[in-house]
């Protein structure tokens, strides 16, 4: 360790300078394979006065800010729920208190600007990604300033920031920042696997040495790296419980392809051995490898003749290098090892390893301090310069995750739209953004509360929320109205208009398309599923192949630019439901078409399925329930098991004549021809 130490007080003391700056503290990386050894590290550049910083052990996800993320991420996941919104309102980066808040509950205007702001950090989510939303949120109100201007404010904001990476790359915050919540939540509670990604990071290195583990390495450069332990080994076992790999050429076992394999018996096979001490070695040298290619300038490494060196994963390279007996005790053999190192000199290329006897140069400065010579201009000089090879690769696109959201927003901007975009988005359940403008006659009395309710994706996140959770076979609960009201930022007294309204609409029979009546009230239980999430795979999709498949059956109004994706898309089936032994998809919308009975007749609601292409939608729910039931269902028939899908339009459905279409209903069924199109276009079939 004095070596390391030595060396280091001797580079910031030879006044070496860096593109024309001197050496800092900061430019010298020491790596290290524990803490423990690290915490030596540190203690010894401490004894002669270099500061120097090791990466802290504790848990970024125990910390202050992890809580204080946690109740914003509530916010973004629901904007319109009021306690969750003053619960983030109330955390540090908000910069407000008790009485600041309270003030919010007179003023409308603000509150609603947090909703919005909490509304556009979800929107973003789904359609930039986590990171992009949650910088959104941290920067969009000054949250960082507020915190940069604190006496901690560099490690609450280094904090923040590292959390942000940690949940972006987590599996569920792709799904959305609900899932990304839930994620934390089970972080902080220390039910996800932690390792050192976990761990707090620096807040302030400028003037010190950086000291860390080689794994924290990876990916980042140092202009000076020292590695004090790399003639430091132990002998690799192989005891049970371990886990070792079947695949191709595995001594193990083989197998097509790679797969893990968990040993827990007492006596392991040899081949399960031999793979085991393989792969440990395997991955000692990639550590190595790591360790070696930290550094910009100059990597000094420690080696000599000790004995736990010959089970490093250097001494094996070394050895090879010169050419040593495979004899193990001669392979093994200190005083050879430590001679192996001018075999690395020799075979490198001219200058750029050199060999230093440590105790020769730390006798002849007298003081203790080992000097590594730098190599002369004429040798620096004969190095050839690394050549960038020309890249001739495809890169494939990336693979996205989209939803009819996107397809929509594409549709809406027609031509206009980016043909090599396929926007990510995150589906939400389907709660109606779309309004269309008409008002509420003003000198007309209102003929029912289903026509003065709010527009909206608030108040259609209000009426399926009730619709979700409600029983189809009983009275509406009236709590589970107002509650759901309340939770939406709407008056509670509404609970029994909306409860009486919604009543209405469950009590109203559906003509099928086959010319069944079907009766909601008459589901039982067990034949249905509510919000059904769902995620169609498909490869190098046409979004104007899908549009002119259903435009082959159904009318519609929009169009959209050729633009292919390969992927997911995600949605959610507000309801699928058997009955007489037929199924069907629902979708509720809330969209508000008019304020009279008169504008949910057939041609409106037909209107409103064309302008907003719904069509597409009922066919992509009905190819998820096709492709489900194809699995499920023994002896699955298309014409005979599937029903059809229903769209409706909540504020329109009232009983209608015999035999004709419901009033605000649409119901559908595409061909089978129809479907079988759509399901080869997916699959990256032709038209």
């Amino acid at each position: 360790m004095s070596i390391t130490v030595a060396e280091i007080l001797r580079l910031l003391g030879a006044g070496l300078r860096l593109d024309d700056a001197p050496v800092e503290p900061s430019d010298i990386a020491v790596l290290v394979d524990s803490h423990r050894q690290g915490s030596l590290v540190k203690r010894a550049l401490g004894a002669v006065g270099v500061g120097a910083v090791e990466i802290s052990r504790e848990r970024v996800v125990a910390s202050p800010q992890a809580e204080e993320l946690s109740r914003w991420l509530g916010a973004v996941a629901e904007p319109a729920d009021a306690g969750l919104l003053r619960a983030a309102l109330l955390a540090t980066p908000a910069g407000l208190d008790a009485a600041a808040l309270e003030s919010l509950a007179g003023d409308p205007a603000a509150w609603n600007a947090w909703v919005e702001h909490f509304a556009a950090c979800r929107d973003a989510w789904a359609q930039h990604g986590p990171q992009a939303a949650l910088r959104r949120l941290l920067f969009g109100t000054g949250a960082a300033g507020r915190l940069a201007a604190l006496g901690d404010g560099e490690r609450r904001l280094t904090n923040l920031l590292h959390l942000f990476e940690l949940i972006a790359a987590s599996d569920e915050a792709s799904q959305g920042p609900r899932q990304a919540w839930r994620w934390l939540a089970r972080a902080r509670a220390g039910d996800e696997q932690s390792g050192e990604a976990f761990e707090l990071r620096l807040d302030s290195d400028e003037n010190l040495v950086r000291i860390l583990t080689v794994h924290k390495s990876k990916g980042l450069e140092f202009p000076f790296v020292f590695l004090p332990f790399a003639w430091q080994g132990r002998t690799a076992k192989a005891e049970a419980p371990f886990v070792h790999h079947h695949g191709p050429g595995s001594r193990s076992g083989e197998a097509s392809h790679w797969q893990p394999v968990l040993e827990l018996s007492d006596r392991p096979a040899d081949g399960a051995i031999a793979q085991r001490l393989f792969e440990v070695d395997a991955e000692s040298v990639r550590r190595l490898y790591v360790a070696l290619t930290r550094a910009e300038q100059r990597c000094h490494v420690l080696w000599g003749p000790v004995a736990a060196a010959a089970s490093t994963p250097l001494a094996r390279r070394l050895a090879a290098l010169a050419e040593l007996p495979e004899d193990p005790k001669a392979a093994s053999d200190p005083e050879a090892l430590a001679r192996a190192a001018d075999a690395w000199r020799d075979a490198a290329e001219p200058g750029s390893v050199a060999v230093v006897d440590v105790t020769e140069a730390a006798s002849r400065t007298g003081g203790g301090r080992p000097v590594a010579p730098l190599a002369d201009e004429a040798a620096r000089s004969a190095v050839p310069q690394p050549q960038a090879r020309s890249f001739a690769a495809r890169i494939p696109a990336p693979w996205l995750r989209t939803s009819f959201s996107a397809l929509a927003q594409r549709i809406a901007e027609g031509e206009a739209a980016d043909a090599g975009r396929a926007a990510q988005d995150d589906e939400r359940p389907d709660h109606d953004q779309f309004d269309s403008g008409a008002e509420v006659p003003g000198d007309e009395p209102v003929p029912d509360i289903r026509f003065a309710f709010p527009a909206g994706a608030r108040a259609g996140s209000c009426l399926h929320g009730i619709l979700e959770h409600c029983a189809f076979d009983a009275p509406l609960d009236r709590r589970l109205v107002a509650a759901q009201l309340s939770r939406a930022g709407f008056a509670a007294s509404l609970s029994s208009g909306v409860a009486g309204w919604l009543e209405a609409v469950l009590d109203t029979g559906l003509r099928a398309p086959d010319g069944r009546s079907v009766s909601l009230r008459a589901v039982a239980p067990g034949s249905l599923v509510r919000e059904m999430d769902f995620l169609l795979p498909g490869d190098g999709v046409d979004d104007r192949a899908l549009l002119e498949a259903v435009a082959t059956e159904y009318p519609l109004d929009a169009w959209v630019a050729s633009s292919r994706w390969s992927g997911f898309l995600r949605g959610f089936i507000d309801l699928v439901f058997e009955q007489d032994g037929r199924w069907y998809v629902l979708d509720w919308k809330s969209n508000r078409l008019g304020g009279r009975f008169a504008d949910y007749e057939p041609p409106a609601v037909e209107a409103a399925m064309r302008e907003h292409a719904y069509p597409l939608q009922a066919c992509l729910y009905l190819l998820v329930l096709h492709r489900f039931l194809r699995l499920r269902l023994p002896d699955y028939d298309w014409d005979r098991d599937i029903g059809g899908a229903f769209w409706v339009f909540v504020r329109g459905v009232r009983p209608g004549p015999a035999g004709e279409p419901t009033p605000g209903v649409h119901a559908s069924k595409p061909s089978r021809a129809l479907i079988e199109r759509l399901d080869r276009l997916l699959a990256g079939g032709g038209r």
